[in-house]
């Protein structure tokens, strides 16, 4: 059943790749890009609705009638609003990898996938949940002194006086 769930993956992957040669192949054979996509509200909603998922947005922007990736970026910088709305669906999608890894770790106790398989997708996408919502996912530093040696402060008065110490 991993072999098969492997096997889904890479030919949704291979596809994705296929149907992305064709079009940047049509397009430098004709010598045309795709018209550029104006910014909308409407827009905005779907590019960020899609991230809160965990649509990545590079695959996002693939699909036809998207705007391109740097686009995007340019919006991002442009528009406040949607610079806001962009940085809390960045934040949703860390819970939407959370979502995942559960969902893989599931699959490689269940037998769906090879343990290693998914020990390396849970370890990206920790990452990449702790660097969209450190706050939330990241590693806690704590500064703490055992009990044995508790940490303390030390605070030393001096007082200097004309002459000197």
């Amino acid at each position: 059943m991993s072999a098969t769930v492997e096997t889904d993956w890479k030919a949704k992957r291979e596809a994705i790749l296929k149907e992305e040669a064709k079009r940047h192949a049509a397009q430098r054979a004709t010598g045309k890009r795709a018209p550029p996509v104006k910014f909308t509200q409407e827009l905005a909603d779907d590019i960020c609705t899609h991230l809160a998922n965990g649509i990545g947005l590079r695959e996002y922007c693939r699909r036809p009638g998207t705007p391109a990736l740097g686009s995007v970026f340019r919006w991002v910088d442009e528009n406040e609003a949607f610079r806001e709305q962009y940085a809390r669906a960045r934040l949703y999608q860390a819970d939407a990898d959370v979502d995942q890894i559960n969902d893989l770790a599931k699959l490689a106790i269940e037998g769906g996938i090879d343990p290693t398989v998914a020990r390396v997708a849970i370890d990206a996408l920790k990452w990449t949940s702790s660097r969209r919502a450190p706050k939330k996912y990241g590693d806690k530093l704590e500064l703490a002194g055992d009990q044995d040696r508790p940490l303390s402060v030390t605070i030393t008065r001096r007082i200097i006086g004309p002459d000197g110490p």
